[in-house]
Protein backbone atom coordinates (compact mmCIF):
# COMPACT_ATOMS: atom_id res chain seq x y z
CA UNK A 1 0.00 0.00 0.00
CA UNK A 2 1.34 3.49 -0.98
CA UNK A 3 0.99 7.00 1.68
CA UNK A 4 -1.11 8.97 0.06
CA UNK A 5 -0.75 12.58 1.88
CA UNK A 6 -3.75 14.55 1.61
CA UNK A 7 -4.41 18.22 0.51
CA UNK A 8 -6.25 19.43 3.94
CA UNK A 9 -8.04 22.47 4.32
CA UNK A 10 -6.97 22.88 7.67
CA UNK A 11 -3.60 22.11 6.93
CA UNK A 12 -0.75 24.79 8.16
CA UNK A 13 2.82 25.32 7.07
CA UNK A 14 3.86 26.95 10.46
CA UNK A 15 1.54 26.21 13.90
CA UNK A 16 3.77 26.76 16.62
CA UNK A 17 2.37 25.36 19.87
CA UNK A 18 -0.28 24.34 17.93
CA UNK A 19 0.99 21.42 15.86
CA UNK A 20 0.05 18.47 18.52
CA UNK A 21 -3.36 20.11 18.71
CA UNK A 22 -3.99 20.10 14.99
CA UNK A 23 -2.43 16.23 14.77
CA UNK A 24 -5.04 15.27 17.89
CA UNK A 25 -7.83 16.89 16.16
CA UNK A 26 -7.25 15.58 12.66
CA UNK A 27 -6.93 11.59 14.33
CA UNK A 28 -9.85 12.46 16.24
CA UNK A 29 -11.99 13.57 13.52
CA UNK A 30 -10.96 11.13 10.54
CA UNK A 31 -13.20 8.27 9.94
CA UNK A 32 -11.86 7.18 6.65
CA UNK A 33 -13.57 9.76 4.53
CA UNK A 34 -12.54 11.14 1.39
CA UNK A 35 -9.82 13.71 1.30
CA UNK A 36 -11.02 16.68 2.97
CA UNK A 37 -14.10 15.90 4.00
CA UNK A 38 -14.66 15.78 7.27
CA UNK A 39 -15.12 18.26 9.32
CA UNK A 40 -12.50 19.10 12.31
CA UNK A 41 -13.40 22.94 13.05
CA UNK A 42 -10.35 24.16 12.50
CA UNK A 43 -9.41 26.46 9.75
CA UNK A 44 -5.61 26.31 9.34
CA UNK A 45 -5.30 29.95 10.07
CA UNK A 46 -4.16 30.67 13.85
CA UNK A 47 -5.84 33.35 14.63
CA UNK A 48 -9.35 32.09 13.48
CA UNK A 49 -8.63 28.72 15.60
CA UNK A 50 -7.51 30.43 18.54
CA UNK A 51 -10.75 29.79 20.37
CA UNK A 52 -10.88 26.40 19.46
CA UNK A 53 -7.24 25.70 20.21
CA UNK A 54 -8.03 26.85 23.50
CA UNK A 55 -11.32 24.42 23.89
CA UNK A 56 -9.14 21.49 22.41
CA UNK A 57 -6.32 22.17 24.76
CA UNK A 58 -8.93 21.90 27.87
CA UNK A 59 -10.45 19.13 26.18
CA UNK A 60 -7.16 17.19 25.84
CA UNK A 61 -5.54 17.74 29.46
CA UNK A 62 -8.76 16.76 31.22
CA UNK A 63 -8.82 13.29 29.31
CA UNK A 64 -5.10 13.02 30.22
CA UNK A 65 -5.49 13.79 33.80
CA UNK A 66 -8.62 11.87 34.47
CA UNK A 67 -7.54 8.83 32.70
CA UNK A 68 -7.56 5.80 34.99
CA UNK A 69 -4.13 4.87 33.84
CA UNK A 70 -2.39 8.30 34.61
CA UNK A 71 -0.44 7.29 37.81
CA UNK A 72 -1.01 10.88 39.22
CA UNK A 73 -5.13 10.84 38.62
CA UNK A 74 -5.10 10.44 42.57
CA UNK A 75 -3.21 13.24 43.60
CA UNK A 76 -4.72 15.55 40.94
CA UNK A 77 -7.79 14.67 42.18
CA UNK A 78 -7.06 15.30 45.52
CA UNK A 79 -5.35 18.70 44.43
CA UNK A 80 -8.58 19.92 42.36
CA UNK A 81 -11.05 19.56 45.71
CA UNK A 82 -8.45 21.31 47.75
CA UNK A 83 -8.23 24.19 45.31
CA UNK A 84 -12.48 24.06 44.73
CA UNK A 85 -12.15 25.20 48.21
CA UNK A 86 -10.42 28.32 47.88
CA UNK A 87 -12.13 31.27 47.02
CA UNK A 88 -10.68 33.54 43.99
CA UNK A 89 -7.99 35.08 46.03
CA UNK A 90 -6.64 32.09 47.10
CA UNK A 91 -6.75 30.57 43.66
CA UNK A 92 -4.90 33.42 42.49
CA UNK A 93 -2.41 32.90 44.89
CA UNK A 94 -1.92 29.21 44.33
CA UNK A 95 -1.89 29.87 40.37
CA UNK A 96 0.87 32.67 41.40
CA UNK A 97 2.86 30.34 43.13
CA UNK A 98 2.71 27.82 40.70
CA UNK A 99 3.84 30.07 37.96
CA UNK A 100 7.08 31.03 40.05
CA UNK A 101 7.65 27.55 40.98
CA UNK A 102 8.10 26.87 37.34
CA UNK A 103 10.30 29.62 36.97
CA UNK A 104 12.56 28.28 39.74
CA UNK A 105 12.69 24.95 38.24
Amino acid sequence: MEANIQNLPWSVIKSGDNCGLYLMRHMECYMGEQEGMWETGLTGKEMIDSAASLGLRYKYMAAIFTSVINKFKEMIDKELTEFKKLDENGRGKVTCRSRIQKFEE
